[in-house]
């Protein structure tokens, strides 16, 4: 089930990251090899490089070559906790990073019956 969730995640930037529309390649799972380019509003292509990988639980990335933030899906008895990390150099990411976890409830509320 993590996994599937990691996926959903991966191919949906665009419903729940605020700054970021899609990654290429999207239509696939990622893991420690992917590299690609992130599509952001204002910021045409920059590339992606997944720098450290667990499957279905644990992702951080580069961004144009600068740590970007990481993505951490814990599997509870009530269901998934999805955190964002970010290291220090990516401070100002806090605060779209917070707007992301409110999309990424918004978005799981809706698909719960």
């Amino acid at each position: 089930m993590t996994v599937s969730v990691t996926r959903e995640l991966t191919v949906q930037w665009r419903a729940w990251g605020p700054s970021v529309r899609a990654a290429d390649p999207a239509d696939t799972l990622i893991d420690a090899t992917t590299v690609g380019r992130v599509h952001m509003p204002l910021v045409i292509g920059p590339p992606l490089r997944i720098t450290h990988h667990e499957q279905g639980h644990f992702w951080s990335w580069w961004v144009a070559g600068i740590p970007a933030t990481g993505h951490r899906i814990d599997a509870l008895p009530e269901g998934r906790r999805i955190t964002f990390e970010a290291p220090t150099t990516a401070f100002a990411c806090l605060a779209v990073c917070r707007r992301a976890l409110d999309r990424i409830e918004a978005l799981t509320a809706r698909a719960m019956p």
